[in-house]
């Protein structure tokens, strides 16, 4: 199904097929949309969902009231936001030096090739994250798995909340600065970064590993 020009929507909708091609984007008008198959989506305003059970090829931002689930991975053609309650990236995200602001909860599985990740809710990682700038996020967040964040190019990376892996691992590399403004709570932590700014860490039989490069490290609380 190929739809060249703006689709508007005066129902809550399900499109099927191999391929649904939605260059000209989507105006929800409160609806919601269910695609199934693999999707190339441009912008998209005003729906009230979002489901997507194949590949996605992001070509606009995607504003949702409601939840977005993309169950494929997602490539991003451009830099793109995502905006919703909760914005389900199980399938990962491939960046092709895109850069990548989600609004709202975010889902996320492995990411590779990100210019850069924001996220301003809360954030699950299940898997690991890779930009070449910086990653952000300003909610508190839950390791899945065991995970490794890598800025390939000296990103800042920032956990403005708390921290948790419900006993899992995580890896850290960045020649930039690493902030965790909240409590970590994991079963290991091992940062090679270039500064670092640290509050209160509570590690299990992981161990802890923290390495600088480029200064020193700041604590403000206890490590355990």
């Amino acid at each position: 199904q190929t739809y060249a020009g703006a689709v508007t929507l005066g129902a809550t909708d399900t499109l099927t097929g191999t391929n649904i091609g939605l260059a000209g984007g989507v105006t929800g008008a409160s609806h919601g949309l269910t695609i199934t198959g693999n999707t190339t989506l441009g912008t998209t305003t005003g729906l009230s969902s979002l489901s997507v059970s194949g590949t996605s090829l992001l070509d606009g931002d995607v504003t949702t009231t409601g939840t977005q689930t993309y169950t494929g991975t997602v490539t991003l053609g451009g830099n793109d936001t995502l905006t919703g309650s909760d914005i389900g990236l199980a399938g990962g995200v491939t960046g092709a030096g895109n850069g990548l602001t989600i609004v709202g909860n975010a889902t996320l599985g492995t990411a590779t090739g990100l210019g850069s990740l924001s996220v301003s809710g809360t954030s699950t990682l299940d898997g690991n994250i890779t930009t070449a700038g910086a990653q952000t996020y300003t909610g508190a967040v839950i390791l899945g798995n065991t995970a490794a964040l890598v800025s390939t190019g000296s990103g800042a990376i920032d956990f403005a909340s708390t921290l948790t892996g419900a006993g899992n691992s995580l890896t850290m590399n960045t020649g930039g600065l690493t902030t965790f403004g909240g409590l970590v709570t994991l079963g290991g932590l091992d940062v090679t970064t270039g500064t670092l700014s640290v509050n209160a860490l509570t590690i299990g039989s992981g161990g802890l590993s923290l390495t600088t490069s480029g200064g020193g490290i700041t604590q403000g609380g206890a490590f355990t």
